[in-house]
Order: C-alpha cells, then structure tokens, then sequence
C-alpha cells in the first residue's frame, strides 16, 4: 500500500503518472479537439472491473501563458494553469463502470477570451477513488489531438 503524497508546488502531469499502479485497470481514451465554438472531448472509459465506488474529473488547462504571478514582477511561462473544471466540479462526478463495456463521456468548455491561446489547451482527464479522491488513472492531451489508453 503506498501512503498519499503531495504533488510539489511545480509538478506535473507526469509527477502524478509516477504514483499510479503499472496496472490501473482502468484507462481513458481522448479525442480533444475545437468544434462550434468550444472544446470538446470525447473520451472513451474501458476497465477490466466492474466498478461504482469511482469518480470521472476533467479539467481544462493552458500552457505557455507568459505573465508575473500576483505579487511579482519577473514574467515567467506558466503552464497547465487550471481554467476551468467539468460541470464545475473539481472532485469529479460518480461514475460506475462494467467490466469489459465502454462508458463514454462528452466534456465541453466554451471558448474564453480569457485563454491567452487556445492551442495551448489541454484536457486533463482523472478516474478517482470516490472514497478518498486517489487517482487511480490520469490522461493529458493537447488540443487537436488524440490519446489512447
């Protein structure tokens, strides 16, 4: 069993990936792209479980935005600044899963012209224990891409 740890100030996708099982049993896969003005994803959930103690959670993030952090004046590069959370809510929804079966889920954000530049945007996807908020999975991808499990 391994304890929860803290992601540092700085971390990223990637420091979080290094805490996940080799075999999560569980995967996203994501299609992100720009349609009718906002983004949306299609992602396709699969697990190798039967599952309803799980949550979905997606966030919409930019990267590459150039500005001084409040209180600074040095310009630094700022990435996956968090810009908005899936139906607001930054704990996820309740998700239930069914070994072997695709659950597919639809996220959209509307286009802001608060994004700096929406080709730096990206989605990033988490399947949760509802329990305690572990991730048990996490996907990223950029804007015009597609990720697979």
């Amino acid at each position: 069993d391994r304890k929860p740890e803290t992601i540092a100030h700085g971390g990223s996708v990637e420091d979080v990936l290094k805490h996940l099982k080799s075999d999560p049993k569980i995967g996203a896969a994501i299609d992100f792209k720009i349609s009718g003005g906002e983004f949306v994803a299609d992602i396709k959930i699969v697990s190798k479980e039967t599952r309803s103690d799980i949550k979905f959670v997606a966030f919409l993030a930019e990267n590459g935005i150039k500005a001084a952090q409040a209180g600074d004046s040095e310009i630094d590069t700022h990435n996956h600044a968090l810009r908005a959370a899936y139906n607001g809510e930054v704990l996820g929804e309740d998700i239930s899963v069914t070994a072997g079966a695709m659950l597919n889920k639809t996220v959209k954000f509307p286009l802001s012209a608060k994004y700096k530049d929406e080709k730096n945007c990206e989605i990033i996807a988490l399947i949760t224990n509802k329990s305690d908020d572990t991730v048990i999975n996490v996907q990223r991808v950029k804007v015009g891409r597609k990720i697979g499990y």
